[in-house]
C-alpha cells in the first residue's frame, strides 16, 4: 500500500504549485523522528545489491521512483499543473491528463502491480466493454478485472486555458479529491 499525497494549487495570480509527499510503503521507513510523529519514506527502497542492476546503489545516484508531480509550460506560462499519487502507475497516468476532467473520469488499466512488479496480470476496470476484455483474453491476456483500481492513481490537476487565461480542474472520481476554487 502506497500512502502518496498530491494537490495542485493556482493563486489570482496564476503561481502554480505541485506538491507530492509519499510514504511509498504503508509505514515508510518505520522510523519516526524524534517525538514529532513524521514518518521518513523509503524511497530507497527500490535500488538494488545486484552490481549490474539499473538501480545498483552507487555514490551520487538516486534510485528510480514514480514520484511525478508536474508543471506544463506553453510559450514559458504555465498551462497545466497535475499530479498523482499511484505507485508504479503514475508516469502512465500523466500522459493522458491534458483534457483533465475526461482523463480522470476514463477507464484505467495496468500491467503488473501498483509497485512496479510484473506480475503478467493486465489489471483493467469493469468501465471497458465486455466486448474490449473478450479481445484481450483471446489475444492471451491474463485479465483481472476489478470494479475501480484504487493503486492506478488518484489525480488531480488544472488546466491555464492559454488565452481566456480560465481555470480547468479536475478530480479523480477514484478518490476523495476535488476541484476547488474560491
Amino acid at each position: 500500500m502506497c500512502l502518496t499525497t498530491y494537490f495542485a494549487v493556482i493563486d489570482k495570480d496564476k503561481n502554480v504549485a505541485s506538491v507530492i509527499q509519499s510514504l511509498f510503503h504503508g509505514f515508510g521507513s518505520g522510523v519516526v523522528l524524534g517525538k514529532t510523529g513524521i514518518i521518513m519514506q523509503n524511497r530507497g527502497s527500490w535500488f538494488s545489491l545486484n552490481p549490474r542492476h539499473v538501480n545498483k546503489i552507487e555514490p551520487n545516484k538516486r534510485t528510480m521512483h514514480t514520484l511525478t508531480a508536474a508543471m506544463i509550460f506553453n510559450d514559458n506560462q504555465p498551462y497545466a499543473v497535475l499530479g498523482s499519487a499511484g505507485g508504479s502507475y503514475q508516469p502512465q497516468l500523466h500522459t493522458i491528463l491534458i483534457n483533465i476532467q475526461e482523463a480522470l473520469d476514463f477507464p484505467r488499466f495496468l500491467h503488473g502491480d501498483e509497485l512496479g512488479e510484473k506480475t503478467g496480470v493486465l489489471n483493467i476496470e469493469n468501465r471497458i466493454s465486455k466486448s474490449n476484455i473478450q479481445k484481450l483474453i483471446d489475444k492471451g491476456h491474463n485479465v483481472k478485472v476489478h470494479p475501480e483500481i484504487h493503486p492506478l492513481g488518484h489525480a488531480q490537476g488544472i488546466i491555464i486555458h492559454p488565452t481566456s487565461k480560465s481555470l480547468m480542474g479536475g478530480a479523480d472520481p477514484r478518490a476523495d479529491g476535488a476541484a476547488l476554487a474560491w
